[in-house]
């Protein structure tokens, strides 16, 4: 049922966002969805961090790409051969790296994402350097091409719906099952019989294979990649990601790689500020919220209406709504006109035209964030102290009834 109204709302996305810019956005959002799904198997469910996974997604960018546009390949054997090229350098890395555990494996992880940047920026002859490759062709089938945004979406939809239902699969199997148990412990999942290092490499390779598809999309879809693509900071980024839809959630991979990717889009004008904005953000939610977002302000909200307090409730949630009304509702401009950020991104302009016009507005997107989450936390806590206040006296009312 999930997996239809999943599918029912990617498909009537394309209905409500219009131009260019949206649905490139909106194409973003899927791929790096597929990368986290991967991410949140790997980390989440089998309990193996991993600081470098835009290693794989550049490795499986950087073969379609070459295959593709150096070669002659067809587009969709590169594709292909992106995601078998991200198993194998998974399969073949994961041997060493994950008989480390915990940090020392969260240190190689991290080293080897390092070395596969320095790799790509060093070997000039293959990479073409720091200049990267262009003319990357589109996929096509026939005559009809994924390059346009909406084409490529389509495309991209249908790859996420195929990776979400298969991650979901695999959790609810034997195989999931033996990944929780090598994450609350791999001493008691080896005395129970579980081969703990064949599902560690199983799920190691599994996520390489979904980064390094996600890179093959990529680099279809933009026609061009450069090495500062796949950095450590876009490592760092995906898990943001997984943290925040947290990290044993197949349906939270959608909403953090949304949520950071709409933020990251949004805020490339302060990019100074940016990573010390997430790196804030991971620490608060790792404290109040450690199982994720998606399922803390589940939690919350259900322990909120056990209590028969609304305020905690309706406060959070109206916060979160005032936050993205701002967000979405603030002036593009410093004089207060009336164009907002929908209009902007709605209007079909180009990718040159919407660049300069959403600049100066992401410099803004603090003030107009802050402001929305205050009033509208306000208001849903001056709401919520209402319904309580009517709710206590009904209860008061209805014991006084009783005992006369």
């Amino acid at each position: 049922m999930w997996f239809v109204l999943l599918g029912v709302a990617l498909g009537a996305l394309p209905l409500v966002m219009r131009g260019e810019y949206a649905l490139g956005l909106a194409v973003l959002v899927g791929i790096n969805t597929i990368i986290v799904l991967g991410l949140n198997l790997l980390m989440g469910y089998a309990g193996q961090v991993s600081l470098g996974q835009a290693a794989f997604v550049g490795i499986g960018a950087y073969a379609t790409a070459i295959l593709s546009a150096k070669l002659g390949w067809s587009p969709w054997l590169g594709l292909a051969a992106a995601a078998l090229l991200g198993a194998a350098v998974a399969g073949v890395v994961g041997l060493p790296l994950l008989r480390l555990r915990g940090h020392y494996l969260a240190m190689g992880t991290l080293g080897f994402g390092i070395i596969v940047h320095i790799v790509i920026v060093q070997w000039e002859s293959l990479t073409a350097g720091t200049v990267g490759i262009t003319q990357i062709p589109p996929l096509a089938m026939g005559y009809v091409t994924f390059g346009e945004p909406i084409r490529m979406y389509v495309l991209v939809a249908a790859a996420v719906l195929v990776c979400v239902v298969t991650a979901s699969n695999i959790v609810d199997s034997r195989v999931g099952r033996a990944m929780r148990a090598v994450h609350g412990s791999e001493v008691a999942a080896s005395t129970s019989g579980v081969d703990v290092q064949r599902y560690k490499r199983q799920v190691f390779v599994l996520s390489g294979a979904l980064a390094g598809l996600a890179g093959g999309l990529f680099a279809h879809y933009q026609g061009y990649i450069s090495p500062e693509s796949f950095d450590l900071s876009y490592s760092i980024s995906l898990v943001v990601m997984a943290v925040i839809g947290g990290m044993a959630s197949i349906w939270g991979a959608i909403f953090g790689a949304a949520a950071v990717t709409l933020i990251n889009e949004s805020l490339r004008a302060l990019l100074d500020y940016r990573e010390v904005g997430f790196g804030l953000l991971v620490v608060l939610i790792m404290i109040f919220w450690p199982e994720g977002v998606w399922r803390g302000a589940a939690g919350t909200a259900e322990r909120a209406w056990s209590r028969g307090g609304m305020r905690p409730l309706l406060g959070a949630v109206s916060a979160t709504l005032g936050g993205l009304a701002g967000f979405l509702l603030r002036p593009t401009d410093a004089s207060g006109a009336q164009a907002t950020f929908l209009d902007v991104i709605t209007r079909g302009a180009t990718l040159g035209e919407l660049n300069r016009e959403l600049a100066p507005l992401a410099q803004r997107s603090f003030a107009y964030l802050l402001i929305g989450v205050i009033v509208g936390a306000a208001l849903g806590v001056t709401v919520g102290y209402f319904i309580d206040q009517r709710r206590r006296r009904d209860v008061v009312g209805m014991a006084v009834g009783r005992s006369v």
